[in-house]
């Protein structure tokens, strides 16, 4: 019976935690309904006496709320979420429109990521639908996670590598013809998607030759996010020979935050890749007590080595940048 009340329209509504303002008002309106009706009505007859200053109080606590935002520009918002072993990278602009990066996932499907992580995290943002998702390839641990997000939540699109739409399929579970797929197409190198001043760019797309066989991490998109003086390097599991591919194709990868390739493994992070991003930050996004040694110890040692302050979702937990465009803040999980 539960679950069929559930699936009634209207039968599950989700809000957003709430802020400090929205709390105070909250419970104070649930603490005048705990009073009694005597109590009520002396609260209701007082505050009739005062109903002048308080009135001024209102309009002076929204005065101030308005030039709080007039005063503070709007902000991008980039969450790396723990996720496990694997990606998953949530984008806010400052107008409130919201895309995925990356899904993780479980390579045995034992643990729906998309359903028990992302969905809820996004919920609790007050985030209700995506405009777009971007897949940097195939593998579980960055895709598996996407089929119970687009059950659950309305999504626009989902823009993958080359390897196919049907090997996306595998990875979520979905079958052939299963019209969630409609949404999918192919990432081409070079295409630029720009909302609320916040641009994407598919900064380099493989592609797959057909019969083509390796790790699948070949095919890795790399995307990048700006916004102002402000940039995230979004690279999935982008192997050394590739890195070295894309800056003989003379691009330009540099940024201010790089998601270091395939977790840290020695296979990603070439010295020549990290001198030509030259990060302030480096996100490495792994599972605790892995059973890959992710991020290998030369790897973390490179990149402080280079001046990269590092973080790591294992660690500190959820991984949030703040950016005006100028300026970037970050907060974990943890508290740092």
């Amino acid at each position: 019976m539960t679950r069929v009340l559930a699936r009634l329209p209207g039968s599950q509504v989700w809000f957003p935690s709430m802020s400090m303002a929205w709390s105070v008002l909250y419970y104070g309106g649930l603490g005048f309904f705990c009073l009694s009706v005597e109590r009520q009505k002396m609260l209701r007859a007082g505050l009739g006496t005062y109903k002048q200053p308080f009135l001024v109080g209102v309009l002076a606590l929204l005065v101030f709320a308005g030039g709080w935002r007039l005063i503070h520009p709007p902000m991008l918002a980039v969450h790396f979420l723990a996720v496990g072993q694997g990606d998953c990278a949530l984008v806010v602009t400052p107008c409130g429109h919201a895309f995925l990066f990356d899904t993780g996932g479980t390579r045995d499907g034992t643990y729906d990521v998309g359903a028990r992580i992302d969905v809820p995290y996004l919920l609790h943002y007050g985030v209700l639908q995506l405009d777009a998702v971007f897949l940097t390839h195939c593998h579980e641990d960055h895709a598996a996670g996407c089929g119970s997000v687009l059950r659950k939540l309305p999504v626009g699109h989902v823009f993958t590598a080359d390897e196919g739409v049907r090997e996306y399929a595998r990875s979520m579970k979905l079958g052939d013809g299963d019209p969630l797929l409609r949404k999918f197409s192919t990432a081409r190198q070079g295409e630029r998607f720009t909302v609320d001043g916040v641009t994407i760019d598919v900064l380099f797309a493989p592609s797959m030759l057909q019969g083509q066989t390796g790790s699948g991490n070949e095919a890795s998109n790399v995307y990048r996010i700006s916004y102002g003086k402000a940039s995230f390097l979004i690279t999935g599991d982008l192997t050394r020979e590739k890195e070295q591919e894309l800056l003989a194709a003379d691009i330009d990868p540099q940024s201010t935050v790089l998601k270091a390739g395939h977790h840290g493994s020695d296979t990603s992070s070439s010295p020549e890749f990290l001198q030509a991003v030259r990060p302030a930050y480096g996100i490495f996004c792994v599972g605790a007590d892995n059973s890959f040694g992710h991020p290998k110890p030369k790897i973390v040692e490179r990149y402080r080595n280079l001046g990269i302050k590092t973080f790591r979702t294992d660690e500190d937990g959820a991984i949030v940048f703040h950016t005006d465009g100028d300026r970037i803040s970050l907060e974990t999980y943890t508290g740092q």
